[in-house]
């Protein structure tokens, strides 16, 4: 089904679109639960006794590679627009959990030099300030002023390790996507409603693992958490979640 989204909701249009894979198209609900189960057991199989940090971001890099694979899967009419390099959605404040938490902030290390973390913590500094105190719907106002801290050189500083709501989020008309920024949030937004309800079937996947295993879950926006992690350093963050201390509780 394809729905109209704006910036503070979900509309439906009377056009129903069906994908071709028989397993969403016959039991959408059910192939989710099923890649969410998926999930739930890796993730807690991999906390289970003394996992390192690279064990938990494998396991969500996994997860990830489940919903690329569903979703690569799938023959959409019309076809979804969302490219690499496309970054018009990259105007919006995101939430993500400590296991997505980890694997960016690995991946972080990996790969941006200290010149660019700090770049970043400043970015990072700059929105959450913006966004202190405000409500979801007051955010959804304000979120084509709102480039992500990641963002470098036009486009995802950290693509492969992006969070889940960024993952789920489409558009069937990229020109929707830029009329919105240009225009304000209100400007309806064609998209796909599956790829976001099993974004959050693998982010569920994943919290349901950790909390199994003792460990503290839940959301923080993107920002906080990146000016969390540089602030307190990232291997401290990640390995004092791994002992079960809070890692988003630290504020």
């Amino acid at each position: 089904m394809v729905a109209a989204v704006s910036g503070r909701g979900v509309r439906e249009p009377g056009e129903e679109v069906q994908p071709s894979h028989p397993e969403l198209a016959d039991d959408p609900m059910g192939c989710f639960s099923l890649v969410g189960a998926r999930c739930q057991e890796d993730m807690a199989r991999t906390l289970n006794g003394d996992p390192s940090p690279g064990d938990v971001a494998q396991s969500v890099a996994r997860a990830n590679r489940w919903f690329d694979e569903a979703l690569d899967s799938q023959e959409f009419s019309p076809p979804i627009a969302c490219k690499r390099g496309c970054i018009h959605c990259c105007y919006n404040p995101v939430s993500l959990s400590q296991p997505e938490a980890v694997l960016l902030g690995l991946y972080l290390l990996a790969h941006w030099n200290e010149a660019e973390l700090a770049a970043l913590g400043r970015r990072a500094q700059t929105m959450a300030s913006r966004i202190r105190g405000l409500s979801v719907e007051q955010m959804g106002e304000i979120r084509h002023e709102l480039p992500c801290p990641l963002l470098m050189n036009g486009t995802c500083g950290a693509h492969s390790a992006r969070p889940l709501v960024c993952r789920g989020w489409n558009s069937v008309d990229a020109g929707q996507c830029a009329d919105s920024n240009a225009q304000g949030p209100m400007t309806m937004i064609e998209s796909y409603e599956w790829p976001r309800t099993l974004a959050e079937a693998v982010q569920n996947g994943l919290l349901r693992g950790a909390r199994e295993q003792g460990r503290e879950v839940g959301f923080l926006r993107l920002a906080n958490a990146l000016v969390l992690m540089l602030e307190y350093g990232i291997e401290e963050c990640v390995s004092g979640w791994l002992c079960k201390e809070p890692f988003f509780g630290r504020r």
